[in-house]
């Protein structure tokens, strides 16, 4: 059973170059090790897609095979260059002074990627004062081949619900409530010293009135319990919480709202389908 343009499915894949067999991406954390490509910043396991959406992207390529597949089904799937990264073009490789790499110039080394008149390339030969950089993407002119299973295919909004807050808020500490087609999601501990958490709560409501419709009304809660006293011991599991409360005579934590967020259909009228993160798990779609 093929998918339709818009479904949200689980997939675990492992790419590699067809010229030497060399493992360049990979959703297995054992598998990356065992390449040297591992990255303590990328998440591993299941890989979210969203098929025909830019959401949770993947090559176009990949994208078409997988609308064909079913959920259990694995496919290799090799991806020509002009499907991929494209042809590599002679025009993209410079010669500059070594001076261009700044006062760490000394620093680099054949094979560093470099940032140059905002431009990321990278160095292809040094010596005598100069320096060849080749702003081509890494893979250009490279076939791809993806070994690549279709693990799930959500359905449900609550399966829905769960993945997008997952995939986007990477953090254990959020929970959340849904009452009338309205969500409410509670935000505590590491998941209010993200980095990037502000972007993530946007991309959080986009995700949730295109992939789960019925949805009237998102809100965020931000809780704050007070360092200075002890924290009760709270049950595990449970996707439920409790209301915050400014009870100024509660002696167990004092929970700061005032900043919570809510959004509806207006507030993400002009919010840019393209503000997707990305991954590290996956190189960006291709046009």
């Amino acid at each position: 059973m093929s998918f339709e343009k818009g479904s949200l499915i689980y997939i675990e894949y492992t790419a590699s170059l067809q010229s030497d067999g060399r493992v360049i991406e990979t959703t297995n954390e054992t598998t990356a090790q065992a390449h040297s490509i591992y990255d303590n910043e990328t998440s591993y396991g299941q890989k979210l897609v969203s098929l025909g959406e830019l959401n949770y992207p993947v090559l176009d390529a990949l994208k078409n095979e997988l609308l064909t597949m079913s959920v259990g089904e694995q496919r290799l799937v090799e991806i020509p260059p002009e499907r991929a990264w494209g042809a590599r073009d002679p025009k993209k490789i410079r010669i500059y002074s070594i001076r261009k790499l700044g006062k760490d110039a000394e620093k680099y080394s054949v094979g560093d990627k470099v940032e140059i008149e905002n431009k990321t390339g990278i160095i292809r030969f040094m010596s005598s004062g100069r320096v060849q950089v080749d702003f081509n993407h890494e893979y250009a002119g490279k076939t791809l081949i993806y070994d690549v299973i279709v693990k799930g295919h959500l359905e449900t909004d609550e399966d829905k619900i769960d993945a997008i807050i997952d995939a986007r808020i990477k953090s254990d500490d959020v929970e959340y409530t849904i009452l009338d087609n309205s969500l409410s999601i509670s935000l505590f501990n590491s998941a209010l010293t993200l980095s990037d958490v502000q972007a993530a709560k946007r991309l959080v409501v986009r995700d949730m009135f295109k992939f789960v419709p019925n949805t009237n009304h998102v809100e965020f809660i931000e809780t704050y319990p007070n360092p200075s006293k002890p924290r009760e011991q709270e049950s595990v599991g449970s996707a439920n919480f409790p209301a915050p409360s400014l009870d100024d005579d509660d002696d167990g934590e004092y929970e700061d709202i005032g900043d919570d967020e809510e959004f509806d259909d207006d507030d993400i009228a002009n919010m840019d389908d393209d503000d997707d993160s990305d991954t590290k798990t996956s190189d960006t779609n291709k046009n």
